[in-house]
């Protein structure tokens, strides 16, 4: 699942259900799953499947360290604003 930062965990446990493997890609200190209800987010569902696996399985988790998908610019101003460089 790519951007699996930004599913809820109901909307994540469907198809991993039906997969014999899964992998989840994404990341977490930029996007989350978009809460509308804060019953909803006081009930956890602001934190996706996928932030809770990476903070309870830190040893399987792998972070992507090049990227090619922006310009330098933005790189760098994602980089200060998001990671504290």
């Amino acid at each position: 699942m790519d951007e699996a930062s930004q599913l809820s965990e109901p909307l994540a446990i469907g198809p991993i259900l039906l997969a014999e493997k899964f992998v989840l890609i994404g990341d977490y200190l930029q996007l989350n799953p978009l809460v509308k209800s804060k019953l909803a987010h006081a009930k956890g569902l602001g934190l996706s499947l996928f932030q809770k696996l990476c903070q309870q399985h830190k040893m399987d988790v792998t972070v992507l360290k090049t990227q090619y998908r922006m310009c330098q610019d933005i790189l760098d101003l994602s980089n200060s604003i998001v990671y504290n460089n």
